[in-house]
């Protein structure tokens, strides 16, 4: 992931860089430089967010669950 591909992700997920940090424990600026390319982003944040993006659909079922 890229810094372009994050900040897509994040605008998609309707989150900003500082909620992302705040959830993650990231730094403001370690966020804003992943976002920038002034560094790499980690492995775990790709992951992170595809499974912040399935907390919706887990909720749904958690509180709904399917009628047998």
């Amino acid at each position: 992931m890229d810094g372009e591909a994050f900040k897509a992700e994040l605008r998609y997920q309707a989150l900003t860089q500082r909620q992302f940090g705040q959830l993650t424990g990231s730094h403001e600026s370690t966020v804003s430089n992943w976002a920038t390319g002034k560094a790499p982003i980690p492995d775990w944040v790709p992951a992170y967010l595809r499974a912040y993006a399935q907390v919706p659909e887990l909720r749904r079922r958690r509180l709904f669950p399917p009628q047998k």
